[in-house]
């Protein structure tokens, strides 16, 4: 039987001391992949991307207040997706960053 890359691969970046930046890299790919669906808008992602994840907290830069104003209305929804595909809540709040 076969197992799959992504069982592998969490496991050996812990393995090498790399699995914080294996969570954040993964972190900041999930907001990528469902905040259209989220948001309901295909062009979310150019108006409020990923900029970094450090200590729990995924950093969104946004091009303005009212950006912020959606990603803050849709934290938690977010949160709790990208927390589905880790093991235990790695992802522990989003915040904004204007710029």
């Amino acid at each position: 039987m076969f197992t799959q890359l992504k069982d592998i691969v969490p496991k050996t970046a812990a393995k090498f001391g790399l699995k914080r930046q294996f969570d954040a890299a993964y972190i900041c790919q999930m907001y990528r992949k469902h905040a259209p669906g989220i948001f309901g808008n295909e062009k979310c992602l150019e108006n409020a991307y990923p900029k970094s994840f450090k200590n729990g907290t995924l950093y969104i830069s946004v091009k303005n207040g009212a950006y912020g104003q959606q990603v803050f209305m849709y934290r938690k929804k977010l949160v709790d997706k990208i927390n589905e595909g880790l093991k235990g809540d790695v992802l522990k709040e989003i915040r904004t960053v204007v710029g």
